[in-house]
């Protein structure tokens, strides 16, 4: 993958060389979505295309399902959207009054 690809060209390559279709994808995520109780895991075949063509933001509970029918480390796609790594350095210090942020 090259670095100018958006994270929609990453997902959609990535989708496409583990050979699954839309529909795959779905079905997956509804799965995904009964074993946790929660229809936020779900990705309807529409979102999945306003994801890949749209530049869409998946919500975390979407994130969390494409990382696991993918295959994919859940820290590599949210660097994918410019979101940094565990290592969150200087964005866990303390404010001037002296709470933690």
């Amino acid at each position: 993958m090259s670095p100018q690809e958006t994270a929609g060209q990453k997902f959609r390559n990535v989708r496409e060389k583990l050979g699954l279709q839309y529909r795959d994808v779905e079905e997956a995520s509804h799965q995904i979505a009964a074993r946790l109780r929660n229809e936020e895991f779900a990705i309807l075949i529409s979102r999945l295309s306003d994801i890949e063509h749209r530049g869409t933001v998946p919500s975390i509970y979407r994130l969390y399902t494409l990382s696991a029918v993918y295959k994919l480390d859940y820290g590599e796609i949210l660097r994918w959207y410019g979101v940094p790594g565990p290592d969150f350095g200087h964005d866990s210090g303390t404010n001037e009054n002296g709470f933690r942020m």
